[in-house]
């Protein structure tokens, strides 16, 4: 336990990859209890392992008594604890509130505070070494099992792919969440579980292939806020999830999909994926149609359709693509994305560090449109700016955006999905909405 505990502090006090990869390697070379440092990662670092944990509870405590000293009994107890919770969470057992404030309670009076702050930072994910599932995996892949590293194929921009104008499917780009029904787990596209019963019991007999789709409800707006508290909540969730309906655009066998590679051609692959969701015949599974073209101007054409029909964009694949689990030069998107340039007002302290920026407070120099963000910023960025706020405080901001929304208050407006792209020193006003904002605004 204490060995485990000192190999995450030594992996947070190098920035250097092959300093972290030495450690990482060492210490499990020299690991007395290897089993409970995996079971340590995994719950760190595999998301299919959800504790559902945003925050540490609040315990009910004048004064948290840290031991200074901790024993080996100390050790002993804790290392019981978690591998108790391990167990239940392991097996999609969701602890209730009173059991995670009984656990960390239990457990930080066994550990001295920063040992206590590693546990808390691996429970709610939120530990930064640096390194992901992705490097333990290929550091450790022929010593331990491997963590869950969930991969789906993903889309670049048109200019940015390889589409064979001439030999091409379009469908629909649908106005909701990539997400992926595996071995009975929905999963989104960066590997969290999504709970959604109702889907689960209409695709139970889905045993032998994944669906790649897009669950989708009404705008991406109440999508995203559905699948969302879907995967934080869990079954328990309050929000009527069982709104969400599936839009199948792909389908491989599970063999394809643990290889994270198909040979098989997408117009091979989508007509198998028709024939599953004629077989499924539930209204809430459906296929995404797909229209042949033979012309970029074609594409283009249907692109603007879409968009008149209040759709978010198209999907473009070559007929002979494979699958491949990473973002294909085969498969591509064209979407309404818009460039602005917003004021920085204020931010908000980061959620899991309160020594970096979470979000920037952003306006536009009219008043009319104002937004909080944090999408785009890495980690160094967010330490770096709120460190130096004061210095950027008042100056622009480049961003991107999906749609002029109207905010909550009803009282004005912000941005639908916007993405911090950079600084503009060299920019004094704001660009947003002015000629753009009678086209912009959602209606």
């Amino acid at each position: 336990m204490k060995q485990t505990l000192a190999l995450f502090t030594n992996l947070k006090s190098t920035t250097k990859k092959k300093e972290k990869e030495t450690i990482l390697f060492d210490s499990y070379c020299d690991h007395t209890s290897k089993s409970f440092m995996e079971i340590m990662f995994k719950i760190g670092f595999d998301d299919n392992l959800n504790t559902f944990l945003a925050t540490i509870p609040r315990f009910d405590i004048k004064q948290k008594l840290f031991r200074e000293n901790p024993t080996d009994n100390n050790y002993a107890c804790v290392q019981e604890h978690v591998g108790l919770v391990y167990d239940k969470l392991a097996t999609k057992i969701r602890l209730t509130k009173a059991e995670w404030e009984d656990f960390f309670m239990l457990i930080y009076q066994h550990l001295d505070q920063s040992e206590f702050d590693i546990i808390s930072e691996l429970f709610t994910k939120s530990l930064t070494l640096g390194m992901s599932a992705k490097s333990y995996n290929k550091i450790l892949g022929k010593l331990v099992d491997k963590l869950h590293v969930y991969e789906c194929m993903k889309v670049k921009e048109l200019d940015e792919s390889s589409i064979d104008y001439e030999n091409a499917l379009v469908g629909t780009k649908y106005d909701g969440v990539n997400s992926s029904f595996v071995s009975g787990d929905i999963i989104s596209r960066n590997g969290r579980p999504i709970y959604l019963k109702h889907m689960e019991n209409i695709l139970k007999n889905v045993t032998t292939h994944v669906l790649c789709g897009e669950l989708y409800t009404g705008t991406r707006q109440s999508s995203s806020g559905l699948v969302n508290s879907a995967i934080k909540s869990g079954y328990e969730s309050t929000r009527p999830v069982h709104e969400l309906k599936l839009a199948v655009f792909d389908m491989i066998t599970i063999e394809e999909y643990q290889n994270g590679y198909s040979g098989r051609p997408f117009e091979e692959r989508i007509a198998q994926a028709k024939q599953m969701v004629e077989k499924i015949n539930n209204s809430m599974v459906e296929i995404v149609e797909q229209i042949e073209v033979t012309s970029h101007a074609q594409i283009i054409d249907l692109y603007e359709k879409a968009l008149l029909a209040g759709e978010e964009g198209i999907i473009i694949n070559n007929k002979n693509s494979p699958y491949e689990a990473k973002r294909s030069k085969f498969r591509a998107r064209i979407k309404e994305i818009y460039p602005a340039e917003m004021r920085i007002v204020g931010f908000n302290v980061h959620s899991k560090r309160d020594d970096w920026i979470g979000s920037f407070q952003l306006e536009s120099d009219c008043g009319m449109v104002k937004v909080n963000t944090g999408s785009g910023l890495t980690e160094d960025q967010s330490a770096r700016y709120f460190k130096d706020f004061d210095k950027i405080n008042g100056s622009i901001m480049e961003i991107k955006y999906n749609k002029v929304i109207p905010n909550s208050a009803k009282d004005g407006y912000t941005l639908f999905l916007p993405v911090i792209i950079k600084e503009r020193p060299d920019k004094n006003d704001t660009d947003i909405l002015n000629e753009k904002f009678d086209r912009m605004v959602s209606p």
